[in-house]
């Protein structure tokens, strides 16, 4: 389905990928914005259901509970705040947190309602067949 710039020898674009990474950074925006308001029990139950996978260590996340960080606070930290906290974590851990923090509070430079109305409006290009 991925639509491509044809003829004349430009240069083709698969708007598929980069819809779909859009609307993953988008997705991740207002995650952070649900996250920043979670009290601190709420932020140690998502921190367990979204590293559950990765088999991470549940003491580091009632650690960050029992330091009374909420939503707002996780959001904040750095790679270094995260060390004076949890000093009995593993660089493994550590270094999850300070991702998932960097990846919640990364702005694109053009600003989120920019990149939601490109967004909508390349998405309803490529269903209209704008973008052959």
């Amino acid at each position: 389905m991925g639509a491509e710039k044809k003829g004349g020898g430009g240069y083709g674009i698969t708007s598929d990928a980069l819809i779909e990474s859009t609307l993953t950074k988008t997705g991740y925006d207002s995650l952070a914005s649900r996250v920043k308001l979670m009290s601190c029990t709420e932020l140690r139950g998502f921190l367990v259901q979204h590293f559950k996978a990765k088999n991470l260590p549940d003491e580091a996340f009632t650690c960050l509970e029992n330091q009374e960080i909420c939503g707002e606070t996780f959001l904040s930290l750095t790679e270094e705040d995260l060390k004076g906290i949890l000093p009995n974590a593993k660089f493994g851990t550590i270094r999850l947190l300070s991702l998932l923090i960097k990846k919640l509070t990364e702005q694109p430079p053009w600003g989120k309602n920019m990149l939601q109305s490109f967004c909508r409006e390349l998405l309803e290009a490529t269903k209209a067949g704008c973008l052959l």
